[in-house]
């Protein structure tokens, strides 16, 4: 039964009741009366649902956040996503939710371990099968938060994008947001936090071409432990992934990702699934270069993807700066999340999602695969790695046939001035100016805007 204002202000005036007795042998004692007693019970019992409604109030408040534009029981991965909120940057939280976008669980990033006072851009989200802990990264370090909201590990170091808990108990992160050439952009130490290796992207990348020149000198934004000890590296910067061996050398290399690579995932195949940009697109390749598989979402509504993975029914989820999405290998989305208040438009970039995950409905750990060396793929394929020019004239022909099947309405094999409308400069594909873009004049248009993006044209711009 709560108490009422009269009893509370009763309350007030019991203390009145109190005694203080001071006794020879200088021991205190307080002695309330049963009045005084019947009141700290009120007033323990308020206080308890104030910190409940406070708690439920916050959950609400998070999850009003939210909107769940897509669900599909039937065809979508079930289970909690859990991802970090960078929408509001002086209070960025991790937050899990349910297939229907009700928060069941969040974090509030405290201000001593946020980047300047904000939330990381680049922060990173797994979870922890053993423990059921978060391990997460801020451009402080990486932190494992356990579901009490309790800080049971740590390691203050420059690191963002990425932070995997090993088999063996060490953590691998990267570091890439303002990285120099000096610095170590993947580290793996130990459960003391102990560094027992390390890797400098500047001793290994002579003669390679740095495309970008923006947010670091590599601006690594992913590292993967493979089963046979090497590991794999995302350098955004020089447009390529690496593989790397124990002794830091450079034993496989897939250059010219045009552009800007993020967080490829070796699928149990051997392939690899990583986005790029410009257009966005999300690609099954295999170790030599050669797409097997593409998603080439609405590039109006999707911004930016940050993050890819294929899920166990075969789904792969992504997430970009506004939505965490959920699509299937025929490209239907079954489940999308939205930001709400936060528009699709550069205006709003500070403000994003960047990396999500999807925890099993029954929390329990999903057997994987080991993640083969694509050094050893390639080798047991005997395919060649593509020439830049193969994978550009690939690449080109692959956004010309996409352009096509978008555009070309009436079904004749090319697109019209009135199809075309709103989406560019006709004049620049249409170069015979017959008022129809062919196939073959959306292949050239093509080949010469990743050419002039492999050469660095854009050093310094577009969306990252």
């Amino acid at each position: 039964m709560l108490p009422s204002l009269r009893s509370l202000a009763r309350f007030a005036g019991h203390w009145n009741e109190q005694r203080f007795i001071l006794e020879p042998d200088w021991k205190s004692k307080f002695l309330l009366g049963a009045k005084t007693m019947k009141a700290l019970l009120w007033v323990g019992s308020l206080a308890g649902l104030i910190v409940i409604a406070v708690s439920f109030s916050a959950t609400a408040d998070l999850s009003d956040r939210y909107a769940i534009d897509v669900h599909k029981p039937d065809k979508a991965y079930g289970g909690t996503t859990i991802f970090g909120d960078n929408s509001d940057r002086k209070n960025p939280v991790l937050v899990e939710v349910d297939m229907n976008g009700r928060v069941v669980w969040s974090y509030d990033i405290q201000t001593d371990r946020r980047d300047r006072g904000r939330g990381d851009g680049g922060m990173d989200v797994e979870w922890i099968p053993g423990s059921d802990h978060i391990l997460f990264t801020q451009r402080s370090g990486v932190y494992e938060v356990d579901r009490k909201k309790k800080i049971v590990w740590s390691y203050k170091a420059p690191a963002s994008h990425d932070a995997d808990r090993l088999p063996n108990g060490n953590t691998l992160m990267a570091w890439g947001w303002g990285d120099d050439s000096s610095d170590p952009e993947v580290r793996e130490v130990d459960p003391q936090g102990k560094v027992v290796w390390q890797w400098q992207a500047a001793k290994h990348l002579k003669g390679e071409k740095r495309i970008l020149d923006l947010e670091g000198f590599t601006h690594t934004n992913s590292v993967i432990r493979l089963a046979n000890g090497n590991t794999l590296v995302s350098l955004r910067n020089f447009y390529m992934l690496v593989e790397v061996a124990p002794s830091g050398q450079i034993v496989w290399k897939l250059p010219d990702l045009i552009t800007t690579p993020h967080d490829p995932e070796i699928l149990p195949n051997g392939n690899i699934l990583v986005n790029t940009r410009e257009p966005q697109v999300i690609s099954e390749i295999t170790p030599g270069g050669t797409v097997i598989w593409q998603y080439r979402p609405n590039q109006q509504d999707v911004n930016v993807v940050r993050y890819n993975h294929r899920l166990p029914n075969g789904n792969i989820i992504f997430a970009e700066r506004t939505k965490i999405v959920e699509v299937t290998p025929a490209k239907e989305i079954v489940w999308q999340l939205r930001l709400k208040h936060v528009g699709a438009d550069n205006a709003n970039k500070p403000n994003w999602l960047y990396k999500a995950e999807r925890i099993p409905a029954d929390r329990r750990a999903v057997a994987t695969h080991a993640f083969a060396a694509p050094s050893e793929t390639l080798a047991k394929s005997g395919e060649a790695v593509l020439s830049s020019e193969q994978r550009i004239r690939e690449q080109a022909r692959r956004t010309a046939l996409d352009m096509m099947a978008r555009m070309d309405a009436d079904g004749d094999g090319r697109i019209a001035r009135p199809e075309f409308a709103g989406q560019g400069v006709f004049e620049n594909i249409d170069t015979d100016n017959n008022n129809f873009i062919s196939v073959e004049e959306a292949e050239t248009f093509s080949i010469g805007t990743l050419l002039r993006q492999a050469g660095g044209e854009r050093r310094g711009g577009g969306r990252r």
